[in-house]
């Protein structure tokens, strides 16, 4: 079965409001997606089980991991950090 992301794309913006999805990685590692909402959202937000009701039905397998803005700002720089290996390897698909 195609795990393409437009399924993705119609889902997460009502689940994830004012989230960035800058992670997508190719078949060779599967499909991750990391969700980056602003610092001042409720913990209830900021986990990724949200993400996985969302992802029910879809047919799409996906690893989710949540994090804030300022943790990603925070270790973007750092080479082998996963902000830098989204960075340079994943793929937006949702921009607030």
């Amino acid at each position: 079965m195609d795990q393409s992301a437009p399924g993705l794309e119609k889902r997460a913006p009502s689940s994830s409001r004012h989230a960035d999805s800058p992670s997508e990685h190719g078949q060779a590692r599967g499909r991750d997606l990391l969700l980056i909402v602003p610092d001042d959202t409720p913990p209830e937000r900021r986990r990724s089980r949200l993400a996985y009701e969302v992802l029910r039905g879809t047919g799409v397998a996906a690893g989710v991991l949540v994090c804030t803005r300022a943790w990603f700002d925070r270790h973007e720089g750092l080479e082998t950090s996963l902000p830098a290996t989204v960075l340079r390897e994943g793929r937006l698909l949702h921009a607030a």
